[in-house]
């Protein structure tokens, strides 16, 4: 049993050994991959825009809305997914979230709130 990247740090492969029923063939492999989506919420009702990358999009939502019990996006809540940018590395959503949270950046993000019309 292991895992191991592949190319760019963004592809896996684990090999399992068939332990229940040896005569149904031996290995099986899975590949996936795994993209950074850089995101940023709006919440309507406080005027508030937050900024983030995640590898798992709709648990992260739900930790924004729902499940986490401190920090800055409980205060503001509900959240509205209103941008999203998807990454093959962490690196790269990284530095775009980075970017996105410059000055230039949040105009950006207030001219989609703005042309929008959220």
């Amino acid at each position: 049993m292991g895992s191991y990247p592949l190319t760019s740090g963004r592809r896996f492969e684990s090999c399992l050994r068939n332990q229940v029923n040896p005569a149904f063939g031996g290995i099986f492999c899975f590949i996936f991959e795994i993209m950074f989506t850089v995101y940023v919420l709006y919440s309507p009702s406080h005027n508030k825009i937050y900024i983030g990358f995640t590898s798992n999009i709709e648990q992260r939502m739900l930790s924004h809305n729902q499940l986490t019990t401190k920090g800055y996006t409980v205060k503001f809540r509900p959240w509205i997914l209103i941008h999203t940018e998807v990454f093959e590395t962490k690196s790269e959503a990284m530095k775009r979230e980075k970017e996105l949270k410059s000055a230039n950046g949040r105009k950006f993000i207030w001219s989609l709130i703005e042309n929008k019309a959220i």
